[in-house]
């Protein structure tokens, strides 16, 4: 079973989840505060209570985020490597250097 690969599109891909990568950073470390530090409507204890549970939330969401721009630039990473030694390979064939 033989299958293609495109060097070039695997570096192209690469550099555009990069690129997203850095996106979804900025935008989670944009929603940061107000994820949270989120500010009861009211007094009462029961708006106090619903701030503080929207609060904890937004803090696990920014640590699964957190997690989540780290496999996503390891998938980036390895995309690019991956493309990089396919292009070794494939010119190391064709000038016989693996003969």
């Amino acid at each position: 079973m033989f299958f293609g690969v495109d060097p070039a599109a695997m570096a192209t891909s690469a550099a555009a989840m990069t690129g997203l990568g850095a996106q979804m950073a900025g935008v989670n470390a944009a929603a940061a505060a107000p994820t949270i530090g989120v500010i009861p409507p009211g007094l009462d204890p029961t708006s106090a209570l619903v701030a503080l549970s929207l609060s904890a939330h937004g803090g696990m969401f920014q640590a699964m985020a957190a997690a989540a721009e780290v496999v996503h630039q390891m998938a980036s990473v390895n995309l690019a490597t991956n493309g990089a030694t396919y292009l070794a390979v494939d010119t190391a064939a064709a000038t016989g250097a693996l003969l």
